[in-house]
This record gives structure tokens, C-alpha cells and sequence, in this order.
């Protein structure tokens, strides 16, 4: 889990090898840290768009309320 420099609170779902600092997140809480609709972002896209928007801080789980638990079986289909 990460938060971002705009405030928001989300789960780190894929990375690039060649950008490990700038990968995907599902966003889940806003700036207030409130919770939001899930929000898909590519950090490499948007910075490649000219947006500064980057990981400040590594969260521990159930920071928030998020917990990557449930996040994991809600969200991530793995075959049984």
C-alpha cells in the first residue's frame, strides 16, 4: 500500500521492471483519505503526460482501513 504525493491511498497492483518507482495503483482513498471509488492509474503514464504525481510513503496494512486481504479476494482472480 502507498500513498501518493497528492494525498491519495492505494494498492500497488503491477510495476515495470524499467520503472519500478512509477507503477499502476488502485487508488481507494482520497486526499482527505476518505474512501473513493476504486480508481485505476499508470504513475509512468501520467508522468510521462507531464504530471509530478509519485509514491511518498510505503503504508503497512490496515492503514486506513484498507485491508490487502480483502482487497487481494475482492479484487484478484487467481485460478483455485
Amino acid at each position: 500500500m502507498v500513498e501518493l504525493c497528492e494525498g491519495e491511498v492505494g494498492v500497488v497492483i503491477a510495476t515495470d521492471p524499467a520503472s519500478r518507482l512509477l507503477p499502476t495503483v488502485a487508488l481507494l482513498r482520497d486526499n482527505e483519505k476518505m474512501p473513493m471509488h476504486q480508481t485505476i492509474i499508470n504513475l509512468r503514464g501520467q508522468n510521462a503526460n507531464g504530471s509530478k504525481n509519485k509514491i511518498v510513503k510505503v503504508l503497512k496494512d490496515g492503514a486506513y482501513g484498507i485491508s490487502l486481504k480483502k482487497f487481494t479476494i475482492e479484487n484478484i482472480n487467481l485460478p483455485v
